[in-house]
């Protein structure tokens, strides 16, 4: 029972329960059951700890794992924090190097943690007048003020000057939590993590990545197909990438667009988008997507219900890679106070360390960003708080004219574990941005080829499909013209129709497909079907 709910009793009598104790009385009682209680905990962590001092070390954790409730609850005076119980298991866990090699068991103990945090009981608030009034003016009974209370109630003086005395104090040495502290010395003999990223040179795992690109230059297409490549495990624009989910959260474009876009990297790919089972879409275009908003008592940012509600899932999905499109959607503070900036970042970070993933979220770069190439916007913390930003861009001629409108470079502009200033050269072509080195004529070849080939494999598809429908398509351009119609399909893959044509034209020679003819001799039409004209005679 907390404190307000006892003194509530105690000066608000019903008739099955008299006024029986003063309102000192109450606080007395209460303060002596939570020494009582102090005591207790603080002789069953001494068991704790004898229980894990004899173990040994390889079954400490296991012993961590089946006696951790005894750590229940830590509290200081007048509030149990929850944040103070998982302190207390990683102090154990210090304590007691149940970490592992490289770590290796923090997540079990990170799993003990928020398990005790789920089961603290609810917070009691500090005692004061205001923790007495609320649970009053909160009740059905009518409502009654604090000098109600006491005028009614008293005597005054001496319970009201017991009520708000500050905290019984100790003239024993103060106890000091530890922080963790690592000696340099206890790293010996351990093998050096090594650094890890998602993508190799441009998102590091667990920090933060900040990507910008003016709108319209097709950023969000680039990490939607850096996404996909992680979920499939393959390289991204020629660059590596580490294999899990992926999350892609969107706030600017609506969910058509997106399967539109998958389409035409599905195309490329050479893939069935039945295929990305690993890679999640959260479109959130045209709703609250704000993960934090400025906290006026700090000045920093605090998470807000989604951001809460996103961890949640992060913690099923557990991505490797999470995308956030874009910056102004989801932050909801000034971007150019530097303290809401790194505020920000760090909640982004705190999920990344969690959850063991990268983050990487697109921003749009303001004019003077634009202007003087560096491609940010607002404060400098924002590029101070992360470990690497990139900047997606149209290359310009000593003009200032854009020489190719299909171009774009992604350049490095920070990174703290590769080389800055690396620039990835990239072209639009079908739908979507593919590497553009200017390799050798070999090499460019076998891209083409390659190209070909998809939109040869969907217009054999799509072909397929008008004809099991009872539909005709026409080889000349019309209403019914096939290059048209399949180019206006939701499945055409990105490809349009000049490359349709084209793969109409490659398939009729290599007799794929062929023409054929139906009406009477005065009205005789044209369409397309599968296969060679002597194997559809011989079917006929």
């Amino acid at each position: 029972m907390t404190l307000a709910v006892e003194v509530k009793r105690a000066v608000r009598p019903t008739d099955e329960e008299p006024v029986s104790r003063s309102v000192a009385t109450v606080v007395a009682d209460h303060r002596e059951a939570r020494a009582a209680q102090s005591e207790e905990k603080q002789v069953e962590l001494s068991q704790l700890e004898q229980l894990l001092q004899g173990a040994a070390p390889e079954d400490r954790l296991d012993v961590l794992w089946t006696n951790a409730a005894v750590l229940l609850p830590l509290y200081d005076e007048h509030k149990m924090t929850a944040e103070a119980v998982m302190a207390l298991v990683r102090d154990v866990a210090d304590r007691f190097d149940l970490w592992g090699t490289d770590r290796s068991n923090e997540p079990t103990i990170e799993k003990i943690t928020r398990g005790l945090a789920k089961l603290m009981p609810a917070e009691v608030t500090p005692i004061n007048e205001t923790s007495i009034e609320e649970p009053l003016m909160a009740d059905d009974a009518q409502p009654h003020s604090e000098i109600d209370v006491w005028q009614q109630y008293g005597p005054a003086d001496a319970e009201h000057d017991m009520i708000n005395e500050p905290p019984e104090t100790s003239t024993s040495e103060p106890e000091v939590s530890r922080l963790g502290l690592v000696r340099a010395a206890d790293l010996a003999g351990k093998e050096v993590p090594p650094r890890r990223s998602v993508v190799e040179h441009l998102v590091p795992d667990r920090n933060v990545t900040l990507g910008f690109g003016d709108g319209a230059v097709g950023k969000s297409l680039i990490a939607l197909h850096m996404a996909a490549c992680v979920s499939l495990d393959r390289p991204w624009l020629g660059l590596r990438t580490q294999r899990g989910p992926a999350l892609y959260l969107t706030a600017e474009d609506e969910l058509d667009e997106v399967h539109r876009r998958l389409a035409c990297i599905c195309a490329y790919e050479g893939i069935e988008i039945s295929e990305l089972g690993a890679l999640h879409i959260l479109p959130l275009a045209g709703k609250d997507a704000l993960l934090a908003v400025r906290d006026g008592e700090r000045g920093g940012m605090k998470p807000t219900r989604l951001f809460e509600r996103l961890k949640r899932e992060l913690a099923i999905l557990r991505p490797k890679l999470t995308i956030i499109d874009t910056l102004a959607d989801v932050f909801g503070g000034d971007e150019l106070q530097r303290v809401q900036a790194r505020s920000f970042i760090g909640l982004l970070r705190s999920l990344s360390l969690e959850f063991d993933m990268a983050t990487l979220i697109l921003a749009h770069p303001s004019l003077t960003g634009m202007a003087s190439g560096s491609g940010t916007s607002g404060t400098t913390g924002w590029s101070n708080s992360v470990r690497s930003r990139f900047y997606v861009e149209r290359p310009k001629g000593a003009d200032g004219e854009e020489p190719d409108q299909d171009r774009r470079t992604i350049t490095v502009k920070k990174v703290n574990y590769a080389r800055l200033g690396a620039t990835i050269p990239i072209r639009w072509v079908d739908g979507v941005f593919v590497r553009d080195d200017g390799g050798s004529d070999a090499e460019r070849a076998a891209a083409i080829e390659k190209r070909a080939s998809a939109a040869d494999e969907v217009f054999i598809r799509l072909l397929g499909q008008v004809c099991d429908q009872g539909r005709k398509v026409s080889p000349s351009p019309s209403v019914s013209y096939a290059p048209k119609v399949f180019a206006d399909d939701p499945d055409a893959g990105g490809f349009r129709q000049s490359a349709f044509k084209a793969s109409m034209e490659r398939l009729l020679r290599a007799k794929a497909i062929h023409v054929a003819f139906d009406g009477p001799p005065s009205r005789r039409r044209q369409y397309l079907a599968l296969g060679a004209p002597a194997e559809a005679n011989s079917s006929e």
